[in-house]
Formats: structure tokens, C-alpha cells, sequence
């Protein structure tokens, strides 16, 4: 059987070039945009909550495994939530990729980095800008999860 290399494929289904995560990517009009978040904000958010992270008795462990520069790291993270909220900065990069290659993460590991990161966001954005950040986080998490799930051989949810 041949297949239309042009023809649109279903999400989460393929190799990792099949699936993205739109979040950096300019998208059409009705899009929701931030209000009130600068670089400042960002940088902000994004050093508290790795912060909170490390600290975290079952992330703080993941993360120190896998991240080997922070300061490279945390800046990496600046760029996505940049050009994801404010389409902006050169953030390049395959988040994908990067989650799936941590061995046996699980939906519970992305329960509670959503929770900090909520707790994170809300604390320094105003309750719509949170919103914001914390639908891109909470999309990114489903995509993920479910890739790794398809991938395990188990059906999403």
C-alpha cells in the first residue's frame, strides 16, 4: 500500500516528525494571546518553578538525571515559553523527543509538574495570563503523554 506523503496524518501517530507541538508557532487569528507577560515574567517563572522542581522529592530526581547544565537548560526554557506566549526569541528545539527519551515518566510525573507550574504561573500572572500559560502546559502534557503511550503499545485515553 502506498501512501500520499502530503496527505494529513491523524496526531500521535507515526515517527516523532509526525507529531508537534504547535505551542511556538504563530496560529491563526482567534488565538488567545497574553496580556500582561514580558521576558521578565517568563524568566521569572521559569527560574521559580525548576526551582520548585529540584526541590520536588519525585521530580527534583528526574530532572537531576537528565538535566546536566541548568543554566543552559533554563535558558532553553525561556526561549520556548518566549516564542510560545510571545512569539518571539529563537527558541528551536524537539520537547517531544526530549520528554520521550526519559525512561518510564508516567502521567503521574505530569500531574504534579502541572500543579507547581500552576502554582508557579498564578503567583506571578494575572488570572488570565496563567490561563494562557497553563493551557499551552496542559497541551504540551497530553501530547506527550499520549505519544509516549502509543508508543508503549497502549491506547491513549
Amino acid at each position: 500500500m502506498t501512501t500520499n506523503p502530503s496527505a494529513p496524518r491523524p496526531r500521535g501517530i507515526g515517527s516523532p516528525a509526525d507529531v508537534r507541538l504547535p505551542l511556538t508557532e504563530a496560529g491563526p487569528g482567534g488565538e488567545v494571546r497574553v496580556a500582561d507577560v514580558n521576558e521578565e515574567t517568563i524568566a521569572l517563572v521559569v527560574t521559580e518553578f525548576y526551582a520548585e522542581c529540584r526541590r520536588d522529592p519525585v521530580l527534583g530526581p528526574i530532572f537531576e538525571r537528565h538535566v546536566e547544565n541548568w543554566d543552559d537548560h533554563l535558558a532553553r526554557i525561556r526561549r520556548f515559553w518566549s516564542a510560545a506566549l510571545l512569539k518571539a526569541g529563537q527558541y528551536s528545539g524537539r520537547p517531544l523527543e526530549a520528554h520521550l527519551a526519559i525512561p518510564n515518566l508516567a502521567p503521574e510525573h505530569f500531574t504534579l509538574w502541572l500543579r507547581l507550574f500552576s502554582q508557579t504561573v498564578r503567583k506571578h500572572c494575572t488570572p488570565a495570563d496563567a490561563s494562557v500559560f497553563m493551557a499551552m502546559a496542559g497541551r504540551m502534557a497530553k501530547v506527550i503523554m499520549a505519544t509516549s503511550e502509543v508508543r508503549k503499545g497502549r491506547p491513549s485515553a
